[in-house]
């Protein structure tokens, strides 16, 4: 695969490569498109969706897999590996927590 990444873009480590569902994928753009094309059937699935508990590490996994489960083998899952972008690998599920808490405190507190 020879991805080429502009400018402050998030690179793919090789075990993320590896971890990638369509072997045919050769360019950036290509995987771009395939993760855009399971991003919306993730969105046609959350419409249908009547839950009212979002707000948990449960339910933004299971969106997460939605939304890359055609794509990458570690869809649903957190990332073990530190990127350019976002929380220290090791703390994503407390910053994640953190997060759920606090737009919950937002939502009742209008």
């Amino acid at each position: 695969m020879d991805f080429h990444y502009p400018p402050g873009a998030t690179p793919l480590n090789p075990d993320e490569i590896n971890g990638l569902i369509p072997t045919h994928i050769t360019t950036r753009a290509e995987l771009d498109r395939w993760e855009q094309d399971n991003i919306n059937e993730a969105l046609l699935w959350l419409q249908k969706q009547k839950r009212k508990e979002v707000l948990n590490e449960s339910f933004m996994k299971q969106l997460h897999k939605k939304m890359f489960c055609h794509v990458r083998r570690w869809a649903g899952r957190f990332r073990q590996s530190e990127k350019n972008i976002g929380a220290a690998w090791y703390q994503i599920p407390i910053e994640l927590k953190q997060l759920c808490d606090d737009v919950e405190y937002w939502i009742e507190n209008k």
